[in-house]
């Protein structure tokens, strides 16, 4: 008999399909050809537990490394995540050289469902610290360079900004345990518009175990105060990528430091580096290795 606590939350088959990467019919498939999983049913409807999703995920992960589903469909999870472990994603990656121009390709043309699935396929192969640093950050940079080239419109960077995040939402999924040690809150003031940064951060964050809240850009001094009160928010990160005006920001920095409860951290990554900002109460970080100390320090795991 299954635990209650299984059935906490149920996914209909798309769903479920959905949150694995695995098509309608793989999961068929697998069921009865295998008994990978023992979905409910509720009215002739397939329902998945939190637990099928994981299991599913799991053995999705070991079919990309290669293994076969009729070997692994009879691994424990322990198991097989001891293959992802064991597993060398650099040898998988040399299938495609360029995954970087494979995925702009895409998004030059549009190709949302393309360049979707070439990022989920790097994120089925890759931890999520290296997914951040080889293809998150220079996905970023890229889209920046061409943007000053004039050849990233901004339907396509929005199309892009999209894709990220529904790639963070992928690693919140796979890695936010139930109860994270911390839980970060990510976003921008009202009149900063870029999220590319703040999304790596979020991803990051995700990747390390903790909790992660994204609000994403362009919010109000008072929507962030209000957020961050009402939520579980241990630490407020925001991005500051136009910080020309530093008395503006100072004072914005201030503002939210004074309305918000000193428990709560204030972190500010800014862009470009090197621009400092003397808030008492602020933690200014430099780059993403300044980043993952502090979320070493409240107590992510890389």
């Amino acid at each position: 008999m299954r635990d209650k606590k299984e059935t906490k939350s149920v996914y209909p088959i798309r769903a479920a399909a959905r949150l694995t990467r695995l098509s309608i019919d793989t999961l068929r498939a697998w069921e009865k050809r295998y008994s990978v999983v023992r979905p409910l049913r509720r009215k002739g409807v397939r329902l998945y537990t939190d637990a099928d999703v994981e299991r599913l995920s799991l053995l999705r992960e070991a079919l990309d490394h290669g293994h076969s589903i009729g070997h692994i469909s009879r691994l424990s999870n322990k198991d097989l995540m001891a293959l992802r472990v064991r597993s060398t994603p650099s040898r998988l990656l040399a299938a495609d050289e360029a995954p970087l121009d494979t995925i702009f390709t895409a998004i030059e043309r549009f190709d949302y469902a393309g360049a979707d699935k070439e990022l989920g396929r790097l994120a089925s192969l890759m931890p999520a610290r290296d997914l951040v640093q080889r293809i998150a950050l220079p996905l970023m940079r890229l889209a920046g360079e061409r943007w000053h080239e004039q050849r990233l419109r901004i339907a396509q960077e929005h199309l892009l900004s999209h894709l990220l995040s529904g790639l963070l939402g992928g690693l919140l999924r796979i890695y936010a345990p139930d109860k994270p040690p911390a839980v970060l809150m990510t976003a921008t003031f009202n009149d900063d518009l870029h999220e590319f940064g703040l999304l790596a951060a979020a991803m990051l964050a995700a990747g390390a175990g903790l909790g992660v809240i994204h609000l994403g850009s362009n919010l109000p001094i008072k929507e962030i105060t209000y957020a961050a009160k009402r939520s579980s928010a241990d630490v407020v990160l925001l991005s500051i990528t136009n910080p020309q005006d530093h008395t503006l920001r100072e004072e914005q920095l201030r503002s939210l430091r004074a309305s918000i409860a000193n428990q709560v951290e204030i972190w500010a990554g800014v862009n470009p580096a090197g621009t400092d900002f003397q808030v008492k109460g602020v933690r200014v970080l430099r780059d993403f290795r300044d980043l993952e100390q502090e979320l070493q320090r409240i107590g992510g795991r890389f």
